[in-house]
């Protein structure tokens, strides 16, 4: 059987207790425990007034209980530090990272990127497709701002790429080997 919980209460700004529950219905009875005395136990998070504490919740008329936080004094003392026979804490485990949980991509297909540089190399398409999106930025540039002319240009450099890709010479931008 465990041991009832410990009770303090304030009293002129100073913490009293350990009590227990009994000692703390005798101070209600005999009217030294007002309904707005700050108590705490283990378990609560702060103080509260004792009129609204649900142990001693009945001992006080609606009245009292209603009014009793707002006559609760705003200062009070520090929770106390309980005294406990635990078992010791378990041993503490350091944290260990955790690694980076990269979606892996399937490798890219040669047809497709072989057929995008032959077909829409002068957009740079294939590039955009392979990952190398700053050389696919460049060759559309070169192809829009020049009204076309550049296009020449690109479409033979995208033919030449094209081939390269259908015939497995190029990688994606990881450094995969094309597939298919």
């Amino acid at each position: 059987m465990s041991d009832p919980k410990p009770w303090y209460y304030v009293e002129a700004g100073r913490v009293l207790g350990p009590m227990t529950e009994q000692e703390m219905m005798t101070g209600i009875y005999e009217a030294y425990i007002a309904p707005e005395t700050p108590v705490w136990t283990d378990g609560m998070t702060g103080w509260a007034a004792i009129a609204t504490v649900s142990e001693f919740f009945q001992k006080f008329n609606p009245d009292e209980r209603r009014d009793a936080r707002q006559r609760m004094t705003s200062q009070l003392p520090p929770i106390p530090l309980i005294q406990r026979s635990a078992p010791p804490p378990m041993p503490m485990i350091p944290p260990q990272p955790m690694p980076y949980l990269v979606p892996i991509e399937p490798p890219k297909n040669k047809v497709v990127a072989g057929l995008l540089g032959i077909f829409l190399g002068s957009f740079g398409i294939h590039r955009f497709y392979l990952g190398y999106n700053g050389i696919g930025v460049l060759m559309l540039l070169i192809t829009v701002l020049t009204c076309g002319y550049g296009g020449v240009i690109t479409s033979i450099w995208g033919i030449v790429e094209g081939v390269l890709c259908l015939t497995g010479s190029m990688t994606d931008v990881k450094g995969q080997p094309l597939v298919g």
